[in-house]
């Protein structure tokens, strides 16, 4: 199973003029700080919003089947494709 790098993550702008990147921030034996460049700051904030999104998502789909008894099929797709195959 494909694991992602917990959240938070944050945008940061390199400089005054772009790009920008993420900042992963995860403590194991030492914190790390993974930094990724992007170009356009719209797709920064989406792609910093990933972790939260994908929990709210998971939270979205057991209450739907928790009150409709029916599986939520978009998005146990979007949680497969965001996990790597694990819904």
């Amino acid at each position: 199973m494909q694991q992602h790098t917990p959240g938070p993550w944050e945008v940061v702008q390199l400089n005054r003029f772009g790009p920008f990147a993420i900042r992963m921030n995860y403590s194991g034996a030492q914190t790390f700080y993974g930094v990724r460049e992007i170009h356009r700051g719209e797709d920064a904030h989406l792609i910093s919003a990933g972790p939260e999104m994908l929990e709210a998502l998971k939270e979205l789909r057991d209450w739907y089947l928790e009150h409709t008894g029916l599986p939520a099929c978009n998005a146990n797709a979007a949680i497969a494709k965001a996990t790597g195959g694990a819904a």
